[in-house]
């Protein structure tokens, strides 16, 4: 399986040190620079289940407005063609 789940808890035109400390605990917190702007991951996973229960930890940290992204190959894809 070539689709990858990643949670996007972050979005900002500042680059933050991915340091467990500036993300609430959380620890390996990937920054992507796209356009002008750095989003910021946390965890991947081929398998959905776990992405979804990961995703429940990261909105109780505080990050409510935090999602699952889908990528395939390195890109990023809409996540409803993850499951076609």
């Amino acid at each position: 399986n070539d689709i990858l789940f990643k949670i996007q808890i972050a979005s900002s035109k500042k680059r933050i040190k991915t340091k467990s400390y500036n993300f609430k605990g959380l620890k390996n917190v990937e920054r992507v620079k796209v356009g002008k702007y750095f989003k910021y991951y946390y965890g991947h996973s081929s398998d959905y289940q776990k992405t979804k229960k990961a995703l429940r930890t990261v909105k109780e940290k505080g990050y409510t407005s935090a999602f699952i992204s889908a990528f395939k190959n390195g890109e990023k894809i809409p996540l409803n063609q993850a499951f076609k």
